[in-house]
C-alpha cells in the first residue's frame, strides 16, 4: 500500500470517528427525534448539493479559460440549473420522509445552497 492510500485510509477513519463523536454529542444535547430530523434533512441537502455539483469540479480543472471569474460564473450557472432541475426530487424525498414538508424543504434548500456556494 503506497503512502497516498494510507493517508486516504487514515483520513476516512478520522472522518468516521468524528461522525460518531458528533452523533454522540448530538444525542447528549438533543432528543433522538431531533437528531433524526437533522440527519434526514442534512442527507437530503447533501444529496441535492452533490448531484447539482456533478462534473463542475472536473470541468473547472480541465477547462482553463481566459478568466477564472468566467469559469466560476459558468460553473455556478450550470450547478444552479441542475439544482433547480433536482428540486422536485428533493421535494419528493422530504415528502417521503414524513417531516413537516415546508419547514424541512426550506431547511434542506438553505443547507444545500450554502453547501453548493461553499464548495464552489
Amino acid at each position: 500500500m503506497n503512502i497516498t492510500s494510507k493517508i486516504v485510509a487514515l483520513s476516512s477513519a478520522v472522518a468516521f470517528a468524528l461522525q460518531i463523536a458528533l452523533a454522540l454529542l448530538m444525542l447528549r444535547y438533543f432528543s433522538p427525534e431531533e437528531v433524526g430530523m437533522f440527519s434526514v434533512i442534512s442527507q437530503i441537502g447533501f444529496f441535492w448539493t452533490t448531484l447539482a455539483l456533478a462534473q463542475t469540479p472536473l470541468r473547472l480543472l480541465v477547462n482553463h479559460g481566459a478568466s477564472v471569474f468566467d469559469d466560476a460564473r459558468h460553473a455556478w450557472t450550470s450547478s444552479m440549473q441542475r439544482f433547480v432541475w433536482l428540486s422536485p426530487v428533493a421535494a419528493l424525498a422530504v415528502w417521503w420522509s414524513g417531516l413537516s414538508f415546508v419547514n424541512a424543504l426550506l431547511w434542506a434548500l438553505f443547507l444545500s445552497l450554502f453547501q453548493l456556494t461553499w464548495m464552489l
